[in-house]
């Protein structure tokens, strides 16, 4: 299992480790039983300087669009993140916060659809359907 901890040492190493989190969950490569600790990392640092809550933004993306794991409590937490995070006195940070929330949330219902759509397909008896 691979996973960065963030220490809250100091900025930079916080803001690289972050980067590398980010690059790592585009990728795929951390491994599904790295996630709660990763999110728990991120919620964490949810008070650092502005630089190192954008990177938390751009990381809780590709957990939630990249990892078919991630539901019940972990996805509410990493919903919680942006929701604290669009709570953030830098305009910069709400709005992002904002636009990320906005991108979950359509993510999400797209996900729903998708898979209402087959369990009715396989309710019909038509289970040749592909989904992408």
């Amino acid at each position: 299992m691979t996973h960065i901890t963030i220490f809250v040492l100091s900025f930079p190493i916080c803001l690289y480790s972050t980067k590398i989190t980010h690059i790592k969950m585009m990728y795929v490569i951390l491994g599904k039983t790295a996630i709660p600790t990763i999110l728990k990392t991120l919620a964490d640092n949810l008070n650092s300087p502005q630089d190192l809550q954008l990177k938390i933004l751009q990381t809780v993306l590709p957990l939630l669009t990249n990892y078919d794991s991630v539901h019940d409590t972990i996805l509410a937490e990493a919903l919680l993140l942006c929701f604290k995070l669009q709570e953030s006195r830098s305009q910069v940070v709400n709005n992002t916060a904002a636009a990320t929330l906005r991108q979950l949330v359509i993510y999400l219902f797209d996900k729903v659809a998708i898979e209402d759509s087959k369990f009715d397909n396989d309710l019909s008896g038509n289970s040749k359907t592909t989904f992408v």
